[in-house]
């Protein structure tokens, strides 16, 4: 059997009634990302089999998400702008996060 994937992210358009963090659950994936639009949510697995919601990912700690949801509002640039100042971005938050481990 295939390893979970690291990360989930669910985008919230509608609200439905299938409960998808117990899918992710049952699948053992450590860790979703849950985006409604205005906010975007951390959830990690606990040893227990539930989800804790965190400030920091695991998979990305070295991203501050509250300036990554900033990201996800935008709609004053084109795609290519926004990619191409997501990337500075990413790379930036990296080398910073990166200098603070060692």
């Amino acid at each position: 059997m295939d390893p979970p994937p690291d990360l989930g992210v669910e985008i919230e358009i509608s609200r439905s009634t299938l409960n998808r963090m117990a899918i992710y659950a049952a699948l053992r994936v450590p860790e979703v990302w849950r985006w409604d639009g205005e906010s975007l949510s951390v959830h990690l697995l606990t040893a227990r089999g539930t989800y804790r919601q965190s400030e920091r990912s695991k998979a990305f700690p070295f991203l501050p998400l509250s300036e990554f949801a900033e990201f996800l509002k935008r709609t004053d640039l084109s795609e290519t702008q926004l990619v191409r100042k997501f990337r500075m971005w990413v790379r930036k938050r990296k080398k910073e996060g990166w200098r603070e481990r060692n």
